[in-house]
């Protein structure tokens, strides 16, 4: 059911605040963030939904963050899906890899917290934060 002609419909976010969206999102909760970007929670899936506006203030999806893994096997994924995706930034302004044919929609991180360690102590040494700048 749609709350307006052209099928868009409004939705809360934790804050109070009304959004609309181009089409029905099934969300649990949704939060707005201070750049007006909206996440979607979906607990029993592990997921996140992202939400941006178009030029007239409607919300369309960009893409979901999944989480995988367990505390059994400890082989946990980060999952990032994409239809909108234009560039993957690697490592640091040099590492930009081009969508440039719409070929790339799924990027998966495996996550080991051993290497947060090998990290930390290697930016420390290098006195770098390795942050995208």
């Amino acid at each position: 059911m749609s709350d307006f002609d052209d099928g868009s419909v409004l939705k809360e976010a934790v804050s109070g605040k009304w959004y609309r969206f181009a089409k029905q999102d099934r969300s649990t909760m949704l939060m707005d963030l201070p750049n007006g970007v909206l996440l979607g929670f979906h607990m029993s899936r592990n997921m996140v939904e992202v939400f941006v506006p178009d030029e007239h203030d409607i919300y369309h999806r960009a893409g979901d963050l999944t989480f995988t893994g367990s505390k059994q096997d400890k082989d946990y994924s980060i999952n990032l899906k994409s239809e909108a995706l234009k560039q993957v930034h690697i490592g640091s302004k040099n590492g930009v890899v081009e969508n440039t044919f719409n070929e790339i929609s799924d990027i998966r991180a495996f996550v080991d917290l051993n290497e947060k360690d090998k990290w930390w102590s290697k930016a420390l040494d290098s006195g770098s934060n390795n942050t995208f700048e």
